[in-house]
């Protein structure tokens, strides 16, 4: 199961038929935004205006984890509200999911992949999606604010070497804009 698939209302159509009979399942995939903190001021972020900074405790996300895996929840989708790498306790987080049992998917902005990060998510995650959004180094500065793409890169070309070893799926997202829409032949490029 994946939150980012087309295909998710057909992988569990007895969640389906079991509505239908009054009977209410739990949800198949639940997500959790483990911080609200970001390190990028993106021009397109629909949350900048109500973030303060919070984040979860490491204890908290764990009764998070152990009520979703009680209730037979299948998988955990760490993205949303905050940078889910910029949580202290991020590699532990996902090891503690993974052991519980649950899938995980994660989305990022890859600005703070470091080598403990990357072997964490490579390892226990089944899908990582990074949001990178553009094909060049100044468009990326024009909508995120910050002069962090050669990082990004070098982040996103160390977490495929480890999405090969693990077999992680590792998708790259583009999200279009007046500003990088004639840079998408580019973009694949890089990401290739």
């Amino acid at each position: 199961y994946s939150s980012f698939s087309q295909m998710k209302g057909l992988l569990y159509s007895d969640w389906f038929d079991a509505i239908l009979d009054g009977q209410f399942k739990p949800p198949i995939g639940v997500g959790i935004d483990i911080t609200n903190r970001r390190n990028l001021n993106c021009e397109w972020c629909n949350a900048r205006d109500y973030r303060d900074n919070q984040t979860l405790p490491l204890e908290h996300v764990k009764q998070i984890i152990d009520l979703c895996e009680d209730w037979d929840v299948k998988t955990v989708c760490y993205a949303g509200g905050g940078e889910p790498t910029l949580h202290p306790q991020f590699p532990e987080i996902l090891e503690y999911t993974c052991d519980a049992g649950l899938g995980t998917i994660i989305s990022t902005n890859a600005t703070m992949l470091d080598k403990r990060t990357i072997e964490a998510i490579a390892w226990n995650t089944q899908i990582c999606s990074v949001s990178v959004d553009a094909g060049t180094a100044e468009t990326w500065r024009s909508i995120k604010k910050r002069d962090l793409f050669p990082k990004v890169v070098e982040g996103c070309k160390n977490l495929a070497a480890q999405a090969q070893e693990s077999g992680m799926d590792l998708t790259y997202k583009v999200l279009l804009s007046d500003k990088n829409q004639y840079e998408l032949y580019t973009a694949c490029k890089l990401a290739k």
